[in-house]
């Protein structure tokens, strides 16, 4: 089985003890937000023209980054996040199967983010990262017969990211984020 999930991570708020809308430095910041999972692909390698998806229930991601800014705007960061999604039901082939679990992921990114100030405190984050992304399914669907899926498999991720930031004070911005994140696909075993 091969799952593809694109997840919406909408109002990340990160709390950034460093210079994120002003100035230079290191930064490190948490992050806590709603993540909606908007494509989660189910598909089966030896059995190509069967294709469903899982439907999952948005939750809460958390996370973390640590990153550098440089005095023209540009941010290098490493951001590390998790999130877990309830299934409650899968469809194969247009048929609607109970589900009972979650679908895991944690994903690690490298992101590039520009912050275009356009106002005194305030700066529009427009950016993205790529890197890896790990799911694990912790499934049953109940089917004839039933069938339970759960091992971790890792593959290529990317996000698109555009945010608001304020700064508090020289020291300390909040930021509210869009990001777009997606997952490659992954093979588990039934």
């Amino acid at each position: 089985m091969r799952l593809r999930s694109i997840a919406l991570a909408s109002a990340a708020l990160m709390f950034v003890c460093g210079p994120a809308a002003a100035g230079q430095g290191w930064y490190i910041g948490p992050e806590i937000g709603n993540s909606q999972p908007v494509d989660t692909k189910v598909k089966f390698p030896e059995l190509p023209s069967i294709t469903g998806n899982a439907d999952a229930d948005s939750s809460v991601l958390f996370g973390g980054v640590v990153g550098f800014k440089i005095p023209d705007g540009l941010r290098i960061e490493f951001e590390a996040s998790h999130v877990s999604y309830d299934i409650g039901r899968v469809t194969i082939d247009d048929s609607l199967f109970s589900a009972s679990g979650d679908l895991s992921e944690t994903i690690l990114f490298g992101n590039l983010i520009y912050d275009l100030p356009i106002a005194r405190r305030w700066a529009i984050s427009l950016g993205g990262g790529i890197g890896g992304g790990w799911v694990k399914p912790d499934a049953t669907v109940d089917s004839s017969p039933t069938t339970a899926f759960s091992d971790s498999e890792g593959a290529f991720a990317w996000q698109l990211i555009a945010g608001l930031v304020y700064s508090v004070t020289p020291q300390l911005d909040v930021s509210a984020d869009y990001r777009f994140r997606s997952v490659d696909t992954t093979d588990h075993a039934w």
